[in-house]
């Protein structure tokens, strides 16, 4: 038995993870409990809680920051604890999580090297790991560049759509106007995107667009999302054979895809 503690089953990338844990769950018979905290913390810690008294044979953590008094659970219970998301400089158990920040200055370089002038971020200030590592890799990258960063964080108005436009239309009133907008998130991308037209903008030719993590909308919208797609069955694939024995092993199969569509280029170095 595995259990997975996740912060909801709504955000895109948790039933990709939750597949890769699925099929390599059933190449050992194993059974699977899903637990949600909600993004809090205080649920975090009673979830966890409540899969250590089923005694599974590992915990698969798919959220974003494990609290102390979960470290302290896990570490008491001997159970194997998986981090499978967001890269732990400190994990409680095995870490394979993805390093955002190195992404999201990887796909910076790639927007500058494409010839993109000024590079703009945007992202919701809601405090998320791992979207303050996308903005720090992102400034990584300016920084390296010798640019100046450009970046447009809202409070988050609680419909994703909604905050893209937002952040579009602030990135268009900034003093220095962006040829290129990197946004966090492709849900946030695809509001750009959407927000662009109602405005009678075309991207790339007036605003090049790029997302991140290539969610089942990246491919559909027009203009078609540049973006990066993220290992994420793979990693649930991974996951399992760190906590149970006699999974079969992949190899090479946990790094990040740019992937370049309609609405920015991509040059890498």
């Amino acid at each position: 038995m595995l259990a997975i503690v996740a912060p909801s089953l709504d955000l895109p990338y948790v039933p990709e993870i939750i597949e890769g844990v699925s099929e390599a769950a059933d190449t050992v018979n194993a059974a699977l409990m899903v637990f949600e905290t909600r993004f809090s913390l205080e649920m975090q810690e009673k979830r966890i809680e409540a899969a250590i008294g089923w005694r599974p044979d590992g915990i698969i953590f798919v959220g974003d920051t494990v609290s102390d008094r979960s470290r302290r659970q896990i570490t008491a219970s001997g159970i194997p604890f998986v981090e499978a998301w967001a890269a732990s400089d400190t994990p409680v158990g095995v870490d394979i999580g993805l390093s955002h920040r190195a992404i999201a200055a990887q796909m910076t370089g790639a927007l500058i090297g494409a010839g993109y002038q000024t590079v703009a971020f945007g992202v919701r200030r809601l405090g998320y790991r791992v979207e303050v590592e996308r903005l720090d890799g992102y400034l990584d990258a300016v920084s390296s560049a010798g640019r100046t960063p450009l970046v447009v964080d809202i409070a988050d108005p609680g419909e994703h759509y909604k905050a893209g436009a937002m952040i579009l239309r602030q990135a268009l009133d900034l003093t220095s106007r962006p040829d290129a907008l990197f946004l966090a998130g492709d849900v946030l991308a695809a509001g750009a995107i959407f927000e662009c037209h109602r405005l009678g903008l075309a991207a790339p030719l007036d605003l090049a667009i790029c997302g991140f993590g290539d969610s089942p909308i990246s491919a559909s919208i027009v203009p078609s999302l540049t973006t990066v797609r993220l290992p994420t069955r793979e990693l649930g694939y991974a996951a399992v054979g760190h906590c149970i024995a006699g999974v079969p092993e992949r190899v090479g199969l946990l790094a990040p895809e740019p992937i370049e569509r309609e609405s920015a280029r991509l040059a890498f170095e």
